[in-house]
């Protein structure tokens, strides 16, 4: 006994140290945690930065580059003194060539030998085809390529490789000359367009982005100008230099790659006397024994783990400062949108201002449409004569129609507001940050504030154990003792994987379907046994019906369906009229909702919530066609649905009340359009002979056009 004591006195001990426990807290979607996208990003920012270093390595012999259409695009040509690009051999000659040096080693003597060699390069005027470097055909397709100098396309071996100290030395060289002999222009001519001659080059550059690590670089179009005269020349040098990326971007071990980029370094010129007839000796060549070095490296888990100190603290603890008012914010914002329908009248008072101005203008306009169809009714009924006119009957249903349309999109703009959500903006989060500064709050921020305080005490610990025993007493009055008993012994809910459980029902219902034809077959069973096993079977099928932990999301879409068939189901069941319960229920629902529940009663649900036309628009329409209509009155809206309003309902002060209120305003909007229609008067009439009813009678009917028909009250009230 000793022993065990000690043993849990030291399991317990060690339990009460550990520095490893995980907090039990609620969950979220799942997630211990609310995250955003926000907060992601700057994670990204904190946890995977590229450490980057750069360094320039000198370099005795340059690896070739070659001059490609698809590695490396170049252009030439020459302007005369008004900046036009031009072709001409009249005027000037062009010659390129590529320039070899090479150093063989002389075992005779022990010293290097430079051999040097020349070869021709072919050049054509350009065309698209040889500009392939991607991200750079919209910049040449501008240019005057047709005035403008290229390789030839069969050209492949044109390269550049080392300097000039080197082994190996290539260089690519541009002449450009004035023409001389019979062929070309007289003297006067050629020295009048190259008074003042320009070479231009256009090629790519190829721009390093370190922080890009699919691609460290962006290729651009690129310009350069020179300008010659009559008595001189000039030498240009333009240089490239090789630069080469090293990164390792391995999670936990090594992976590196190494990019490189031929780039432009600079170009230099000298001014000669010109003592022959050329005008340009353009060099392309490597920037002497230089290359640079760029080596980036991705941090890795080891290098996380070993950064949860020092500067990482930091920095988190920036990204807490930044995030952490943004997550609160939208937090608080999806719980209010879940559990609440938002007043936007509320919320933004300087917008409801706006919507109330096009509010009054739509009532003005459908009022006046109500007059017209009212006039019409009118008219028509003074001629005393059962012939429809077909002119006038196709303008009262084009008018109807009209009306209807928007009565319904009045009563959907109820809907949006009843059951609208609050929404935030860029500028909200951003005034997250100055709340602590400001003495006034906006609205949002107060119902977002409000909202999440009434719901914070709610899930309060102390509420929800208070809740906890408000069941268990619940449970003690509903059930008796031995009910209790059961209901503590219901068996959990059995977890199965989706395919076990298909075959779990399938297996179900065959032992089920040979079940009834065995209780079918064997009449001399115990009655006993059989009742047993039917409560078996109907146990079986309330566990596999009452899962609630296996129930299905449901969209609002769905909720609706079921709400309207519900509703329908409510009405149509005799035994179920006198139900507290379904009469606390459907007083409780929104009067909106109610309402269009109302009007497509008996129908079957419509998701794009197509209202039918207001009652007064039916009657409208019925008298355009008959002389002596049969209006619908109220009692027989009261027949229907007259037993849900008990008397307990009818003396409630807060019914009483209202019904009072309603009834004197009805009656009187009601009375004063008797001489505009004749279906006002016959629902004014209607209306009289309600009043003339006992009070208590009255009462009853307009509690009931309260709760059940205020739809229909508040239409004819805006009317």
């Amino acid at each position: 006994m000793c022993k065990y004591l000690s043993f849990n006195c030291v399991k317990n001990l060690l339990q009460g140290i550990d520095i490893f426990g995980l907090a039990v807290t609620f969950r979220i979607f799942s997630q211990k945690n609310h995250k955003t996208h926000f907060g992601g990003f700057v994670t990204l920012l904190i946890v995977f930065p590229s450490s980057v270093i750069q360094q320039q390595n000198y370099v005795f012999q340059p690896e070739p580059f070659y001059f490609t259409p698809k590695l490396f695009s170049f252009a030439f040509g020459l302007q005369d003194s008004f900046g036009n690009n031009f072709i001409d051999e009249r005027v000037y000659k062009v010659k390129s060539t590529l320039q070899i040096n090479r150093r063989v080693l002389n075992n005779l003597t022990g010293k290097y030998d430079l051999v040097i060699s020349q070869r021709d390069v072919s050049l054509v005027r350009c065309t698209l085809e040889h500009f392939q470097v991607d991200g750079t055909q919209d910049y040449f397709i501008k240019l005057p390529i047709d005035q403008l100098y290229c390789f030839a396309l069969n050209e492949t071996q044109i390269y550049i490789e080392g300097e000039f100290s080197a082994l190996n030395f290539t260089q690519f060289n541009i002449q450009i000359s004035e023409c001389t002999g019979n062929q070309c222009l007289d003297t006067m001519q050629r020295q009048k367009i190259l008074f003042s001659p320009r070479l231009g080059i256009y090629t790519i550059d190829n721009i390093i982005q370190i922080t890009n690590n699919g691609k460290p670089y962006v290729s651009v179009g690129k310009n350069l100008f020179w300008v010659s005269g009559l008595s001189f020349q000039k030498e240009i040098r333009y240089n490239l230099v090789n630069n080469y990326v090293h990164t390792d971007d391995g999670l936990i071990a090594q992976n590196n790659r190494i990019d490189r980029i031929v780039s432009y370094y600079d170009d230099t010129e000298q001014i000669l006397d010109r003592s022959s007839p050329l005008l340009f000796n353009f060099y392309i060549d490597y920037e002497k024994n230089k290359e640079i070095v760029y080596y980036r490296q991705y941090p890795k888990l080891v290098m996380l783990f070993s950064q949860l100190g020092g500067t990482f603290n930091v920095l988190v603890g920036i990204g807490c400062l930044l995030c952490w008012p943004i997550s609160q914010l939208e937090l608080n914002r999806k719980i209010i949108n879940s559990a609440f329908n938002i007043d936007q009248s509320v919320i933004d008072l300087i917008e409801t201002k706006k919507d109330s101005k096009k509010k009054s203008k739509d009532k003005s306009d459908f009022q006046i449409k109500n007059n017209q169809i009212q006039q019409s009714n009118q008219n028509y009924s003074n001629k005393q004569d059962t012939h429809i006119d077909p002119e006038h009957a196709k303008n009262s249903q084009k008018l109807q129609s009209e009306t209807a349309y928007q009565s319904q999109d009045r009563i959907f703009k109820i809907f949006s507001q009843s059951f609208s959500q609050v929404k935030l903006k860029l500028r909200d989060y951003i005034m997250t940050y100055f709340n602590f500064f400001c003495s006034k709050k906006s609205n949002k921020s107060l119902m977002i504030k409000y909202g999440t305080d009434i719901l914070y005490s709610h899930i309060d610990i102390f509420n929800i154990v208070n809740k906890l025993i408000e069941l268990e007493k619940l449970k003690h009055l509903l059930l008796n003792e031995d009910q209790i008993k059961l209901f503590d012994y219901l068996p959990k809910p059995t977890l199965k994987l989706p395919k076990a459980e298909d075959q779990s029902m399938l297996k179900n219902n065959k032992l089920a379907s040979l079940n009834k034809v065995t209780l079918q077959v064997s009449q001399e069973n115990d009655q006993q046994e059989i009742k047993l096993d039917q409560l078996s079977n109907q146990s079986t099928q309330v566990n596999n019906q009452s899962s609630l932990l296996f129930m299905p999301q449901k969209t609002s879409e769905e909720k609706a369906k079921e709400a309207h068939e519900a509703f329908n189901k409510i009405i149509n069941q005799s035994s179920n009229i006198n139900s507290d319960i379904d009469k606390k229920l459907i007083s409780m629902i929104d009067i909106n909702l109610l309402s269009y529940f109302k009007q497509n009663f008996d129908q079957p649900f419509n998701k794009s919530i197509q209202f039918k036309p207001f009652q007064f628009n039916q009657i409208a329409q019925k008298n355009s066609y008959q002389v002596n209509p049969e209006p619908q009155t109220e009692k027989q809206i009261v027949q229907q649905i007259d037993n849900f309003v008990t008397e307990e309902d009818c003396i409630n002060p807060f019914y009483e009340s209202k019904a009072k209120h309603l009834a004197s305003k009805v009656f009187g909007e009601t009375s004063s359009n008797k001489q505009e229609d004749q279906t006002s008067i016959s629902e004014s009439s209607n209306y009289r002979d309600f009043s003339q009813l006992s009070k208590h009678k009255m009462i009853r009917n307009t509690a009931l056009k309260i709760k059940i028909d205020s739809s229909y009250a508040y239409s004819i009230n805006q009317l």
